[in-house]
């Protein structure tokens, strides 16, 4: 599980997102998170996330996921996402 740091700077993103789509539009928005996404995929690469040589990618497994394909998801359901890559982090890299 991540630090309340962590959550406290994805809340604190949370809220400039909904600004950003408040004030400045789709561009800010997008700006903030494919920020995040590139953040995840540096983050989930320095942990060496992904499936070991020889196991299969599969959805249902979600610690075999790869740095990029997290990032590509924070990146078009940053909601559902980020949230859940926060939460679960510790874990999949325990796992890896």
């Amino acid at each position: 599980m991540a630090s309340w740091k962590e959550w406290l700077a994805f809340l604190i993103l949370f809220i400039a997102i909904i600004w950003a789509a408040a004030v400045g539009g789709l561009p800010y928005v997008l700006i903030l998170v494919l920020i995040s996404a590139i953040w995840v995929y540096s983050d989930a690469k320095k942990r060496s996330l992904g499936p070991t040589p020889g196991e299969k990618q599969e959805l249902d497994k979600l610690r075999t996921w790869t740095p990029g394909s997290w990032a590509i998801l924070v990146f078009l359901f940053w909601i559902i996402f980020m949230p859940l890559y926060l939460w679960k982090r510790d874990e999949f890299a325990r796992k890896a």
